[in-house]
């Protein structure tokens, strides 16, 4: 096991505190009961963390906390192995994802293009001199001018928008997979031993 302390942990390090090993994948609904359980993984909070940051730093670890019974020979390769895959297989997930978005963008401007140009035409149209001048503001310079835009606002929102979120968590999980997870025994009483969520389920108390 990897020698560290939290004391002598950088500021750009994300500290976190797991019941089992298991949580940092996954998490048991019944561990609500426990004064430790948890709503997310440890995973999903570590990327909560990291997209949070305004960048990513370099030289970060990811410092695992965990009671002394969850520990083997092995666990914290185990667990760095694990993280990698985990990160490539999400990181295959937000291409597939870029792709998507990127096609429906596309699609969306063929027809948002002909939505433009009949606004386009319209408001023209309704601009003339000849038009009553109540047309001329409530059409021309209204509805048809919003229609115009509103063709090509989603279209590009999807090519130039959307897919920033999806491009910078990548970006993220591309950076993770080289972060070293580390582990180290956590000493808190409530923590020694993993919650026992059977124990606490609503079953077993009377009701």
């Amino acid at each position: 096991m990897t020698s560290v302390t939290p004391r002598s942990s950088s500021r750009h390090d994300i500290i976190l505190h797991l019941n089992t090993v298991d949580e940092l994948f996954s998490v048991d609904p019944l561990s609500i009961y426990s004064d430790t359980g948890r709503l997310i993984s440890g995973m999903e909070e570590i990327r909560q963390e990291l997209l949070a940051r305004r960048r990513f730093e370099a030289g970060q670890r990811v410092i695992l906390m965990l009671p002394r019974s969850e520990f083997r020979p092995g666990t914290e390769d185990m667990i760095n192995h694990a993280v990698i895959r985990y990160c490539r297989l999400h990181i295959a997930e937000g291409g597939r994802n870029l792709r998507l978005i990127w096609r429906q963008g596309m699609q969306s401007l063929r027809t948002g293009s002909v939505l433009f140009v009949v606004g386009l035409a319209l408001s023209y149209y309704f601009t003339r001199s000849y038009i009553p001048e109540i047309a001329q503001q409530l059409l021309g310079n209204g509805v048809f001018l919003v229609i115009l835009w509103i063709g090509l606002w989603y279209p590009l929102d999807l090519l130039f928008f959307a897919r920033q979120p999806v491009r910078r968590e990548v970006r993220m999980l591309s950076i993770l997979q080289q972060v070293p997870f580390v582990i180290i025994v956590d000493e808190t009483p409530e923590r020694r031993r993993p919650p026992d969520s059977t124990r606490a389920g609503p079953d077993q108390r009377g009701g």
